[in-house]
C-alpha cells in the first residue's frame, strides 16, 4: 500500500533528535493492537502533519508500520542511516526562502506500471491520467505499430495490458511519460505543491512547456504524438552509448569520428554519444582504451543525432501548427542554453529540440546560479537526481 509520512521539524538538529528519542519512548508505551488493526501510525503521521509548526530543520519517516515508524525514530535519534527502501529517513535543512525546480525525466525511464497505485489511490492523479490519456489517445489511433492494433495507452502505463513491450516502443514511451509526468504534477498540485522553476530532458522538456502554460493540452498532445511517431519510423540503424567521461574529452575522441554526434551533455562526468552504429561503437572503443566506463543504451534509434534530420521538414509542419503561449512558470531551456522565453513560443525551437544535444549539465548549473534550493524529479525512476546530484557536487 501507500505508504506512511511521519514528519517532524524543530528549530535545531538536537531538538530534533530529542524529538525522535520522545516520540520513540511513547510508542513503547503503547500496547500494540494486531497490526492489520493498528490506527496508531496515521493517527500520529496526520497529527504530525497537521498540528505541529514546522522549523527549518526537519525530517521525514516514511513506512506503514509502528515498527517501521519506531525503526526510523531511533536511526534518527542515534543518526544512524537506515539502507532499506522501507522504511526510509530523510533529513534535510530548510532555507528561509526555498526555491523549487520540477526536473521532468526523458525517455528510457518509463516502465509498466507506473503510477499504479497512485492511481488506485489518489483521485487526482487518477482524473488527471484518464483525461490526458484520453486526449493522448486520439492521435495513437492511427499511429499504431506494424501489425498491431492500437494500445490504449492507459493500460500500458498502469501495466494491465497483455502487451507490456509495447512500452519500450518510442511511439508509446513518450506519450506514456507525457501522461505520467502530467498526472504527477496535478497531484502535487493538490497538495499546494508549485514549481517556481522547470526544466526536462528530451520529451520532459514537454512535459515542462506543458506545466508553464505554452502549450495546451490538446497542442501538446499533438506534439508528442507526432515526435514519437516520426521517431519510430526512423529506418536508418544508429545506436546511443552513455560514457563517464568528462564533457571535453569525448568531444576531442569524436572529432576522429564522423557520423558520431553528442546527444546529451548530462553531468560533468557523463554524457551520451548517438550516430551511426560502427562509428558509435568505434568512438566509445576508443573512449575504453581512454579508461572510460562506457554502456549501449537500450533505445531503438539514435535519437538527439543527424538521424533525426530526416524527419524535421515533415515535424516542423506540426510545430508551425501549433498555438504557443508565454511562460506562466520560467522554463530553463535544455535544447538551446541560449533560448529566451519568446524562443521557447516559437515552432522552430520545438521541431528542433528533437534533433539537438540534450544540455542538461548546463540546466542544472543555471539553476543553482539562480538560487533553486530543491530539485524534485518529476518520473518514474531516479535518473535525473543522480545527474543532478553529480552536477550540484561539482559547483
Amino acid at each position: 500500500g501507500v505508504p506512511l509520512a511521519w514528519v517532524l521539524s524543530a528549530r535545531t538538529t538536537d531538538a530534533l533528535r530529542a524529538q525522535a528519542d520522545r516520540l520513540a519512548t511513547h510508542l513503547d508505551a503503547q500496547t500494540p493492537p494486531p497490526a492489520q488493526h493498528d490506527p496508531l501510525p496515521a493517527r500520529l503521521a496526520h497529527a504530525l502533519s497537521t498540528t505541529r509548526t514546522h522549523f527549518h530543520h526537519r525530517a521525514v519517516i516514511l513506512g506503514h508500520t509502528r515498527h517501521d515508524l519506531h525503526t526510523g525514530l531511533t536511526a534518527l535519534h542515534t543518526d544512524t542511516p537506515l539502507h532499506t527502501p522501507v522504511p526510509a529517513l530523510i533529513h534535510t535543512t530548510t532555507h528561509a526562502n526555498p526555491t523549487l525546480a520540477y526536473l521532468y525525466a526523458g525517455q528510457g525511464t518509463q516502465r509498466p506500471g507506473m503510477g499504479a497505485d497512485l492511481h488506485h489511490h489518489h483521485r487526482a492523479f487518477t482524473d488527471a491520467l484518464d483525461h490526458t490519456c484520453a486526449e493522448l489517445d486520439k492521435h495513437l489511433a492511427d499511429k499504431h505499430l506494424p501489425d498491431q492494433p492500437p494500445h490504449p495507452l492507459r493500460d500500458l502505463i498502469l501495466g494491465t495490458t497483455d502487451h507490456p513491450e509495447a512500452l519500450t516502443q518510442t511511439l508509446y514511451a513518450q506519450p506514456a511519460l507525457f501522461a505520467f509526468q502530467t498526472a504527477l504534477t496535478h497531484l502535487l498540485a493538490t497538495h499546494d505543491i508549485h514549481p517556481h522553476h522547470l526544466t526536462g530532458h528530451s520529451i520532459g522538456e514537454i512535459t515542462a512547456a506543458h506545466t508553464a502554460g505554452i502549450l495546451s493540452l490538446t497542442d501538446a498532445a499533438i506534439l508528442v504524438t507526432t515526435r514519437a511517431w516520426l521517431m519510430q519510423n526512423i529506418t536508418t540503424p544508429g545506436l546511443m552509448i552513455s560514457v563517464n567521461a568528462p564533457h571535453q574529452s569525448i568531444r576531442d575522441i569524436l572529432r576522429n569520428h564522423p557520423g558520431v554526434d553528442i546527444a546529451a551533455h548530462n553531468s560533468p562526468t557523463h554524457t551520451v554519444i548517438s550516430g551511426d552504429t560502427q562509428p558509435t561503437r568505434d568512438a566509445a572503443d576508443e573512449l575504453t582504451a581512454h579508461g572510460h566506463h562506457t554502456r549501449p543504451l537500450h533505445t531503438s534509434h539514435a535519437f538527439h543525432s543527424h538521424h533525426l534530420d530526416t524527419i524535421l521538414d515533415q515535424f516542423h509542419h506540426t510545430t508551425s501548427a501549433l498555438t504557443y503561449h508565454p511562460p506562466r512558470i520560467p522554463i530553463t531551456p535544455t535544447a538551446d542554453p541560449t533560448a529566451t522565453p519568446d524562443d521557447l513560443q516559437t515552432p522552430r525551437y520545438w521541431t528542433h529540440q528533437a534533433r539537438t544535444t540534450v544540455h542538461y549539465h548546463h540546466a542544472i548549473t543555471t539553476l543553482h546560479q539562480h538560487g533553486t534550493t530543491t530539485y524534485l524529479e518529476i518520473g518514474p525512476d531516479t535518473t535525473l537526481t543522480t545527474l543532478t546530484t553529480e552536477t550540484l557536487e561539482q559547483l
